[in-house]
């Protein structure tokens, strides 16, 4: 995951400075700069956060069937129950609410 300052610096470098401190400098339209970086740093947040409850599912089933491997390539079935986790779909930016 990108750091908030990674993320700002890139920020700076896309609207023409040469990092985040450059573009502070000039003291511009600082809300918008700020709401920008803001969306994409809760945006990271958000992925990571789905990354790793992917991964804790994954887990999760994999102890309960007594199964190591590192993806999970079809349902596995407890009791009854079918359990898939599709990591490629939970890491979808339109499952991440928009902000």
């Amino acid at each position: 995951m990108k750091t908030l300052q990674e993320i700002k610096d890139e920020y700076g470098y896309e609207a023409g400075f040469s990092d985040w401190r450059v573009l502070v400098s000039y003291g511009e339209d600082m809300d918008t700069h700020v709401d920008e970086v803001a969306k994409r740093f809760a945006l990271e947040v958000a992925k990571q956060t789905l990354e790793n409850v992917s991964s804790k599912s994954q887990e999760m089933i994999y102890s309960r069937k007594m199964i190591t491997r590192d993806i999970l390539n079809e349902p596995i079935v407890l009791n009854q129950h079918c359990y898939a986790v599709a990591k490629h779909e939970i890491l979808k930016e339109t499952n991440i609410p928009e902000l």
